[in-house]
């Protein structure tokens, strides 16, 4: 083999070298850069979620404060369905039949004074 043959190999041999040398690290590169992005994907997937999440809490909340609201609703409606509380008649016995104690002892057969509290403290006669 010449000698400029030999060098002309030896130096596409380098020039190739220098080519698989830079395509390995475009790999890396591009490996590192897949790592990076599946790192972004993750952070907000994740961040997602938690968006997700606290819309839910808030759709929950919505719903309690509107079921809250029709109970208001519904509970003023039926308050307002009610006679007002003037129109009714007053109750003649409110606590159930009322008697004097002359009645019940009349009733009882007691004598009147029966359901008289006596003196706490005893008459002494001298």
């Amino acid at each position: 083999v010449a000698h400029s043959e030999w060098e002309r190999l030896k130096s596409e041999k380098l020039k190739l070298k220098r080519r698989i040398e830079e395509a390995r690290e475009d790999q890396e590169e591009a490996l590192r850069s897949e790592e990076k992005a599946r790192e972004l994907r993750r952070v907000a997937f994740a961040r997602e979620m938690r968006l997700r999440q606290q819309m839910d809490l808030v759709d929950n909340r919505a719903a309690e404060a509107i079921a809250v609201e029709e109970r208001s609703i519904e509970e003023q409606e039926a308050e307002e369905q009610r006679p007002p509380a003037e129109t009714l008649l007053p109750d003649p016995f409110p606590s159930g039949l009322v008697l004097s104690p002359g009645t019940w002892s009349t009733i009882d057969g007691f004598p009147d004074d029966f359901w008289e509290i006596p003196n706490s403290q005893p008459e002494v006669s001298l």
